[in-house]
Formats: structure tokens, sequence, C-alpha cells
């Protein structure tokens, strides 16, 4: 069944970054690849998207997995953090999920627990919620 867009939004712009989701996820379990679509701008008719990929040693890793795991150790974390869960200063529990090594002042990437939105933190607030 094909679905027409009549014209570019933010909520077409949003169904485009699903769709691609599913169709980069498919290719990299496929050639052991990790796929993160970045920026996505959008004019009435047309968009544009960025696409980064990485080699995964482990099939269905994200990339922002991968760059957790290579870059932990600038953030005083350890390999073994991720996936971890902390508390924020408020008390709400966080998982890590990843890291943004470029973003030099929130590089942390958790997802909250009660209802899995992403957020990002510095790695002090993180270092200091863990739960060791």
């Amino acid at each position: 069944m094909s679905r027409q867009l009549k014209s570019m939004g933010r909520e077409s712009a949003k169904l485009m970054r699903v769709e691609m989701t599913k169709a980069l996820d498919k290719i990299g379990k496929e050639f052991g690849l990790a796929f993160e679509i970045g920026r996505i701008t959008f004019d009435h008719n047309s968009f544009k998207a960025s696409v980064e990929g990485a080699l995964t040693s482990t099939p269905g890793e994200s990339k922002l997995a991968i760059d957790f795991r290579k870059n932990c150790f600038k953030y005083g974390l350890k390999e073994t953090d991720l996936g971890s869960v902390f508390k924020n200063a408020s008390l709400e529990r966080f998982e890590i999920i990843g890291a943004k090594p470029r973003n030099r002042k929130y590089p942390i990437i958790a997802k909250k627990v009660s209802n899995g939105k992403e957020y990002k933190f510095t790695t002090l607030s993180v270092q200091m919620g863990l739960e060791r």
C-alpha cells in the first residue's frame, strides 16, 4: 500500500525519521553497522537528513552505545556503566544509553526509566547520581 505525502511538515519529517530508522536498522543488521539519523530539515516539498554509520561488533548496538564505549574513560565512567541507572537531583531514575562525544557540555545520553524519553546530562551529574 502506497502512502503519498501531500507536503512536508513537522509530522511528515517525524514519519520519515521513523521509516528511515526501520530501513537502516534492517541494513545495519545485515552489514554489522549502527546508524544514527541526525538533524532533519524540510521545506514545503523536500527534506534533508544527515545519516552516520559505524561498524559494530554487537548486532543491534546503537551508535550512541558505541560512542559511549569508546569514550567513557573521558567522562570518568566505565564501559560497564552503559545500561546503569542513576538518579538526578530530583531523584528521578535514568538509564545510561550512550554518549555524544561532540557535545562537550552534555555528552551523556540517558532515558528516563518512567517514560523512556531521552535526555542529555553532564558527566558530573551522572557520576554523582550513579547507584554504586
